[in-house]
């Protein structure tokens, strides 16, 4: 299998670095919480958390192809360059960029990297050529904690065209010394005029926070069994006022809400003046869930651009011929993935040429230079796509007529309906690779 590459030139001269003067940095969205938000929306969507999953694994590729700088230890923490391309590629199969917080030795030269979680990442404000000097780190609050989120770091950016001299010198003339020195980071969006990148699944945002909603809305159903829903009638006036209408929102807001037992709250003057309710039966909603879940899962996976037999979704029955998988993974390695791969290469090239080790320092952490990733074999591309126990269960429940589909679901336990539909997962946004990037220099 052939993958084309865009060549790495060589580096031109550094220009002169600034002196930061200021502390105002790029908002990354209105309230400056986008990335987080888009991490958040990934998360609540199973189909947009397998796509961006997925898409990780083939970024990922086999791993590095120099086994040695494969395996070569970056940090005081134990963690190796697999480690860390594995943290690379989760981001940017998430948020199109990635960051690393580089500490210097006294030569200049990086001796410990770790990864920088790019959520927590604001760039500084760009100089009229478009260059940015610095970034500021974000520490959000620690949850469960009383304590106050500290205030954000400046890092000034890692240069790796600047001579290890002008580094050192820098850090000897560093206010508190060498040891007070925060470290700096490299970022992987720097080329682009210094501003953050769109996401591939932007435009289906709304489709993926739907799916969300539609998960927890049959979430709802399947623990009441179908069962119908309750109807509140306030009587006195058929046409209340607006302070009533509140009144009763605050009085039964409890039950109201997608993660609360649905209610139909009416108003009558008398009893005789109800009207009349018809409940929509279960195997109705049954089919509605499916056809509404499809087609948002359509809408999702059309902006990834990965091929349905990727994700382990069969084809009148079968998987795919070899020649079919073949092609899908070509077509993923050639023009969904290879930008972020190259990306990461650049990133590995540029701050890894010059690592010294702490106790080797005169052994190339990749004595063959070569930075690149080896892309996914066919048999690793076929264990992406095999489906789980659940997506086999559920296209089997799918099949059955909705009254013995609804006997089935009745014969279950709670804890495997919800794991069923994948809700017994923790919503919130993965923050194993924020753990990795606090470092301390």
């Amino acid at each position: 299998m052939t993958v084309f590459r865009q060549q790495i030139t060589a580096l031109e001269p550094a220009p002169k670095r600034r002196v930061v003067d200021t502390r105002d940095y790029v908002r990354w969205g209105v309230d400056d919480q986008r990335p987080q938000q888009l991490l958040a929306l990934l998360a609540n969507s199973g189909t947009g958390k397998v796509c961006a999953t997925t898409k990780a694994k083939f970024i990922e590729g086999n791993g590095l192809k120099d086994i040695d700088f494969y395996q070569a230890l970056i940090n005081p923490r134990g963690q190796t360059m697999d480690a860390l391309l594995k943290l690379l590629a989760d981001r940017e199969s998430k948020l199109s960029g990635h960051a690393l917080l580089i500490n210097l030795n006294l030569l200049g030269n990086p001796y410990s990297v770790y990864h920088l979680a790019a959520e927590s990442v604001r760039l500084g404000i760009p100089l009229d050529d478009g260059t940015i000097d610095y970034v500021f780190q974000l520490h959000p609050k620690v949850p469960g904690s009383k304590a106050k989120a500290a205030k954000p770091t400046l890092h000034l950016v890692f240069d790796p065209r600047e001579p290890a001299e002008q580094r050192a010198e820098r850090l000897a003339s560093w206010p508190g010394g060498p040891e007070a020195y925060p470290g700096e980071v490299y970022c992987s969006w720097l080329d682009e005029a210094g501003y953050y990148p769109e996401q591939v699944y932007e435009p289906v945002e709304v489709d993926m926070e739907t799916e969300a909603r539609l998960k927890r809305s049959r979430r709802t159903d399947i623990k009441s069994g179908y069962s119908d829903k309750t109807v509140i009638t306030e009587y006195g006036s058929s046409s209340p006022t607006l302070e009533v209408m509140a009144a009763n929102a605050l009085k039964y807001g409890g039950f109201v809400g997608e993660d609360g037992d649905r209610i139909m709250l009416l108003y009558a003057d008398s009893k005789d003046l109800t009207p009349d309710i018809k409940t929509i039966s279960a195997p109705d909603a049954s089919k509605r869930y499916a056809t509404d879940g499809e087609a948002l899962k359509a809408d999702i996976r059309a902006v990834f651009q990965i091929p349905s037999l990727l994700y382990g979704e069969a084809t009148a029955g079968k998987l795919g011929s070899s020649q079919e998988m073949e092609d899908a993974t070509l077509y993923v390695q050639n023009m969904v993935v290879n930008t972020n791969q190259r990306s990461i290469e650049r990133t590995l090239t540029a701050v890894f040429a010059t690592f010294q080790r702490p106790d080797q320092p005169d052994v190339p952490l990749c004595p063959s230079d070569d930075y690149s990733i080896e892309n996914l074999s066919l048999a690793a591309v076929a264990e992406v796509a095999e489906e789980s126990e659940a997506q086999q269960v559920l296209k089997a429940i799918n099949s059955l007529s909705p009254l013995v589909a609804n006997n089935v679901l009745g014969a279950m336990s709670q804890k495997q309906k919800l794991s069923l539909i994948g809700l017994l997962v923790d919503g919130a946004p993965d923050t194993s690779s924020t753990t990795d990037g606090n470092a301390t220099p």
